[in-house]
């Protein structure tokens, strides 16, 4: 749906104290983009927040398509030497939405398969969770386990992490302190503001 489309043809949204400081918030967005690499070297994430149609997802889809093609030019130096995954070119990036984490924690007596997708998720060179707020609302003990762990070892093994949340980030703090405190500690935290563009 977005990926034809040009960063350049951002729209800042809303007027006076709005606009600006959406247009700073964008500033930062392109910092992150235009030295990607070496955020990725970092195991650096973002996490983009703000009201539901104000563009998270635009944006991060083309960061997605500059994270791929980074990997694709450096024919896995990356990979392999800085995220320490080996040269399977399929650990790359992936898209996983935060009510789908949620299914993948309640069944029991997972198959190997299914372990298989764990395992994937917690290894990928780089990792988005869309809409991690929905993560928040449900506190669920189960949930919040997983994700913990999940999120602790790409931490320690400096794996980017990227997220969406419709709820400003301190309200995430509600879901678990400690998974606020890694994404606070290896993401730029990003908010823009206004009502849905859509």
């Amino acid at each position: 749906k977005y990926i034809n489309h040009d960063i350049k043809e951002f729209r800042i949204l809303g007027e006076g104290k709005v606009a600006n400081h959406n247009r700073k918030t964008f500033e930062r967005f392109m910092e992150y983009y235009d030295n990607a690499e070496e955020h990725l070297k970092k195991g650096e994430g973002l996490i983009l927040c703000g009201s539901v149609g104000i563009a998270k997802t635009w944006l991060m889809t083309h960061l997605a398509k500059k994270v791929l093609s980074i990997f694709d030019e450096e024919n896995g130096r990356i990979t392999e030497e800085s995220l320490h995954l080996g040269n399977n070119q399929m650990n790359r990036f992936y898209y996983i939405q935060a009510t789908t984490i949620s299914q993948m924690v309640f069944p029991t007596g997972l198959n190997e398969k299914e372990l298989n997708i764990r395992r994937g998720i917690k290894t990928i060179a780089g990792l988005w969770i869309d809409d991690i707020s929905k993560l928040a609302e449900t506190k669920s003990g189960f949930e919040t386990s997983f994700l913990d762990d999940l999120l602790r070892w790409r931490d320690l093994n400096c794996l980017p992490t990227f997220y969406t949340s419709q709820l400003p980030f301190e309200d995430i703090k509600s879901f678990s302190l400690p998974i606020h405190d890694i994404i606070r500690g290896n993401c730029q935290v990003l908010t823009f503001m206004g009502d849905s563009q859509r």
